[in-house]
């Protein structure tokens, strides 16, 4: 299947609401998706799994102490670890930022590029089985960027490889845009009585 990009920013937003997100994490989360998506990276398959993996109750604060970001316990969320890095970009410049246990770390290369474009150089992210260059508009992806990724290192510089090629269109499979959907449809209010009959028209038989 094919969407438009809106249509993937729109659908990633409301999903990662109905999973919990705050409204702001929900607009990063749809963003992420859309960017991913345009550069031909299955945007819509990592969020689909960080849902899954962090399914809102999962979500956990993230603190910042000599050089890495980390969670108490559990699988950091890439949106807000990615949002965390943007935070503290400028560190970067004085050495690498860890991360530990990091769910579908595919999700951190928009905000990495994010970073790119504020230091004005690539970005590298390197994770258990994968590494990826990012500038401000484009990314390399060598390996398997798996589904959590133990310990992820992000570092100034880097030389970008053969970059993902630009789409018109998202191409989501039907199981993710599915999975998509579940998550947005939390956001819906349930039907009360007086909706019910509203949309129904007169809920009474006014025939004397």
């Amino acid at each position: 299947m094919t969407v438009s990009f809106n249509e993937v920013e729109a659908m990633a937003k409301k999903a990662a609401r109905g999973a919990g997100y705050a409204w702001g994490m929900a607009e990063e989360a749809g963003w992420a998706t859309r960017w991913l998506c345009a550069r031909d990276l299955d945007g819509c398959a990592a969020l689909a799994m960080a849902l899954q993996e962090i399914n809102g109750t999962k979500i956990r604060p993230i603190s910042f102490e000599n050089g890495e970001l980390r969670v108490a316990e559990g699988a950091a969320c890439p949106v807000h670890a990615g949002a965390a890095l943007s935070d503290f970009a400028a560190d970067l410049r004085q050495g690498p930022v860890r991360l530990s246990h990091v769910a579908v770390p595919m999700l951190l290369l928009p905000f990495a590029a994010n970073v790119a474009r504020r230091i004005g150089e690539p970005v590298t992210v390197r994770g258990n089985a994968f590494e990826a260059v990012v500038q401000a508009d484009a990314a390399s992806v060598t390996g398997d960027i798996a589904v959590v990724s133990d310990s992820v290192v992000v570092t100034s510089g880097g030389t970008l490889g053969d970059a993902a090629s630009g789409a018109a269109r998202a191409t989501p499979t039907k199981a993710d845009w599915a999975t998509l959907g579940e998550f947005a449809h939390r956001t819906y209010a349930p039907a009360t009585e007086a909706s019910r009959l509203k949309g129904a028209g007169a809920g009474t038989n006014d025939n004397d």
